[in-house]
């Protein structure tokens, strides 16, 4: 996988500004997050978010159900938040772990019920997403299911308004 040190150092400072919070609801407030979370719970009892943050999406989807959820992220602080977000709000049944792509290697082939890659495929290098959705696809038990969350679609204007930097043909670096 490519080197993400910036993106590491970026999102470890944010993380580490977070704390962890009382959840209220098994809902997230976003209708289509909550919509593709009430979907992904259904008939799904391992659940796994690569690129997992906060945790906090596991967090919606324990309280809905019982069942086993993992998380994994490169940042050590996002990681930390998660694991305290559950411990605050009595969510035992999550794991989770820092590390990247490689760490999807130590599932076995077809353990996983669903997973979550939420504004993770276009944040990375495309030879990277590709080794991810490999990984995801060997994963994934037959029929399982798989949430993707992209972010907003930026036009070309928007772009150079922005001064997004190239990186490659449709892969641009945020100021």
């Amino acid at each position: 996988m490519s080197d993400y040190k910036d993106t590491i150092s970026y999102w470890g400072n944010v993380f580490n500004k977070v704390k962890a919070r009382t959840l209220t609801s098994e809902k997230s407030g976003y209708e289509a997050i909550d919509l593709a979370l009430d979907w992904l719970s259904e008939e799904t009892t391992t659940i796994l978010d690569f690129g997992c943050g906060s945790g906090a999406l596991l967090a919606y989807l324990a309280k809905r159900k019982a069942g086993y959820y993992y998380g994994i992220d490169l940042s050590e602080n996002a990681i930390a938040l998660a694991k305290e977000l559950f411990k605050q709000n009595n969510l035992e049944q999550g794991v989770f772990i820092h590390g990247s792509v490689e760490k999807l290697k130590t599932f076995d082939e077809g353990s996983i019920d669903g997973v979550i890659l939420s504004n993770l495929l276009d944040n990375v290098i495309p030879t990277d997403a590709l080794n991810i959705l490999n990984e995801v696809d060997r994963l994934l038990r037959k029929d399982g299911k798989l949430f993707i969350k992209l972010n907003a679609f930026f036009n070309q204007e928007a772009i150079k308004e922005a001064q997004f930097k190239k990186i490659e043909e449709d892969f641009y670096l945020e100021p």
